[in-house]
């Protein structure tokens, strides 16, 4: 017989493109896309297994007899474990959540009946049951042949009865895809009866295969995983399309204050199911606008600048809900979150100065709580930016140990000498620091000077020191005593010295 193996290329060629795509694309580690990748690793070694045993067997008599059988019982093996696997990646959809790392045991016992075929596929030279392949007959179908399609057909019933089963666990456009195989197989095995001599076993495996992949497994690239929102990625990218295309246009975020205090409290379980009824709540506010998980618990999307009656009544519908009761898992949560508001489509034609605009905005909504949102200003990104620059002098200083202590002597009013030095790091909790604007600006003012003195005399029968600073001429020593302060310092007496030269200032009074 004369085999027509020109599906069985084309379905080679296609199967390595997927799996190209699909190990360069691969980012997640669940249940279903291992058994996805495996299932790809099945086809494609069942193709080569298919197209090698047929070319051997059209020169069986020039080869190995052990090397054509061992082919050929590769083949009987590989066929059905096909369906087995896809078996199993209907089952993972189903029954599994995208982050589940094991599986249960009584999935394990579904891979009886192969296990069973397989046994009897390695001992087939010992009976000859499904084939035989002798030098002077050469390939023969034997009596129990019909075994591999009947473990094929097992496997792809499982895959329709599971579906049907489980159906409502998934969206309904899952429910069809998961269907594809079974009825793609069903049919291809009965063209197969009339065509007799075109091999379609791995043209069946490969359609299912390109089906899943482009329906399901690449839909991952751009969905999130655990609320079904679209991700950071399809963000950037839809951002940037409206920075192009220069139309008036806000990016909205909304972040939910302190979430990881819900995971630390309640477990990972409720901050996810909290995470999906809040991007539920999100789908039914916004209705036909696109919603972008773009972080843990960050939420953003994108309104035309020109509705902005809409855009505040979005706003503080989503502010309200938010801060109402959340019950999932027996468990009742309140949630805060922080709103923000940035024009992304004069962001200076930088996406990157379009995302720092939502983050300038959403800094200082957390830091004002009873603010429902803020819209980015200029100035926003002016106060971040001076302190950014504080802190990252700070730390260079810390790091470079660039620090310098300096101490200034302070006048000790009773004793009439140095008592004490202040250093300019350190804070005395044990005493009151006069700012000289207060003190020196009250000067001549009879009705502020009594002020003064009773606010100094109230911090001293408090038990506590009030050290006036500023001292720097004769005429404020004077007044400042009068008013009663204990202690006192200024470039009167001494500019702010190092230790050592502190310390030689105070040895020589």
């Amino acid at each position: 017989m004369v085999w027509n193996l020109v599906g069985e290329w084309l379905s080679l060629a296609i199967i390595i493109v997927i799996s190209l795509y699909s190990i360069r694309s691969s980012y997640a580690f669940s249940i279903r896309d291992r058994i996805f990748n495996i299932s790809l690793c099945v086809i494609l070694f069942s193709i080569l297994c298919t197209l090698a045993s047929t070319y051997m067997l059209y020169s069986y008599d020039t080869l190995p007899l052990w090397l054509v059988t061992g082919t050929t019982t590769l083949y009987f093996a590989m066929t059905p474990l096909i369906s087995v696997v896809y078996f199993y990646y209907t089952a993972a959809v189903l029954r599994y959540s995208q982050n589940a790392r094991g599986i249960h045991p009584i999935w394990l016992f579904c891979c009886f009946p192969y296990l069973l075929y397989l046994a009897m596929v390695l001992t087939n030279p010992w009976h000859n049951l499904i084939y035989t392949i002798q030098p002077a007959t050469g390939y023969t179908q034997g009596s129990a042949i019909l075994i591999t399609y009947l473990i094929f057909y097992v496997y792809c019933l499982g895959c329709l009865f599971l579906t049907l089963l489980m159906h409502h666990r998934v969206e309904r456009r899952v429910t069809a895809i998961l269907l594809v195989f079974p009825l793609i197989a069903f049919i291809f095995i009965f063209l197969q009866k009339f065509f007799p001599t075109i091999i379609l076993t791995g043209s069946a495996s490969v359609i299912s295969a390109l089906i899943l992949y482009l329906y399901l497994q690449s839909t991952r690239l751009s969905v999130d995983p655990l609320t079904g929102l679209l991700n950071r990625n399809v963000f950037l990218k839809a951002a940037t399309m409206v920075i192009q295309a220069d139309k008036p246009a806000c990016a909205v975020v909304v972040s939910l204050n302190d979430f990881k205090n819900i995971n630390a409290h309640f477990g990972q379980a409720v901050g996810d199911a909290l995470l999906r009824q809040v991007s539920l709540f999100l789908k039914s506010v916004l209705d036909d606008i696109s919603i972008y998980r773009t972080s843990g618990d960050r939420f953003t999307f994108i309104l035309a600048e020109k509705d902005l009656p809409r855009t505040e009544a979005l706003i503080h519908t989503i502010h309200e809900r938010l801060e109402h009761t959340w019950h999932t898992h027996n468990v009742e949560c309140r949630l805060s979150a922080s709103i923000a508001i940035a024009d992304i489509a004069y962001a200076e034609g930088s996406l990157e100065t379009a995302i720092r605009s939502t983050e300038y905005a959403l800094a200082e909504c957390k830091k004002n709580p009873e603010m429902v949102y803020c819209r980015y200003e200029p100035h926003l990104r002016a106060a971040e930016n001076r302190r950014a620059a504080v802190k990252n002098a700070l730390e260079d200083a810390l790091a470079k140990d660039g620090f310098q202590i300096l101490y200034q002597p302070i006048w000790s009013v009773g004793a009439q000498r140095f008592t004490q030095a202040e250093a300019l790091l350190s804070l005395p909790f044990d005493a009151i620091k006069l700012d000289k604007g207060l003190v020196w600006t009250v000067m001549g003012n009879p009705v502020k000077e009594h002020f003064i003195r009773h606010l100094v005399h109230g911090f001293l029968a408090l038990d506590r020191h009030v050290v006036a600073e500023g001292v720097e001429t004769q005429e404020q020593l004077d007044y400042i005593s009068q008013c009663g302060c204990d202690l006192i310092q200024g470039y009167f007496f001494s500019k702010p010295l190092k230790p050592e030269d502190c310390l030689r200032f105070l040895e020589a009074q």
